[in-house]
């Protein structure tokens, strides 16, 4: 007698009850759904706390050892309910990295890692202009960072301090 502990649509899929008794088949099919509900409680758990995009949901399923026919079963039903939306994911993520003052470039960086389309990532605009009013804001705070500096070098760390940040260096 073994005695497995069972997410409630697994009992129910199975009509089982207490004394029953299963083939080994049966027993290896329960623990299959049972994992597989294991895994989708656990993907329900992730985006309800943080959006996700879909590349990086499916990182994190792998991590824990979540099989792969599983990850993909659990992405469809996520996307059907509007849970994981590549789209939204990274619409917030440009919102967030543009009020944090970061560039064109850092912001793109941070989508591809993000597992972003190319897509999705070319639909954004980035205006110039907002570009270097964000470059403005900066530069004080960088300025003070560098003050004693010859101004040679005080160039040089700018430079690098803004690519750094995403900014194309013709700005």
């Amino acid at each position: 007698e073994k005695e497995i502990s069972l997410f409630p649509s697994v009992y129910s899929d199975f009509f089982l009850y207490e004394g029953k008794e299963l083939t080994t088949q049966e027993l290896k099919e329960i623990q299959k759904k049972n994992a597989y509900a294991k895994s989708l409680a656990l993907a329900y758990s992730y985006v309800a706390k943080k959006e996700y995009s879909v590349a990086s949901l499916k990182k994190k399923l792998q991590a824990k050892k979540v099989l792969e026919t599983q990850i993909q079963a659990i992405i469809q039903i996520l996307l059907e309910q509007n849970l994981l939306n590549d789209q939204r994911f990274a619409e917030d993520i440009v919102e967030i990295y543009q009020m944090k003052n970061y560039g064109k470039n850092y912001i793109i960086k941070k989508l591809q890692d993000e597992g972003i389309s190319t897509k999705i990532i070319s639909s954004f605009h980035f205006d110039e202009e907002k570009e270097r009013e964000k470059m403005e804001v900066l530069l004080p705070s960088f300025l003070r960072k560098f003050a004693k500096d010859n101004q040679h070098t005080k160039k040089e760390h700018l430079y690098r301090e803004f690519l750094k940040l995403g900014y194309d260096s013709e700005s």
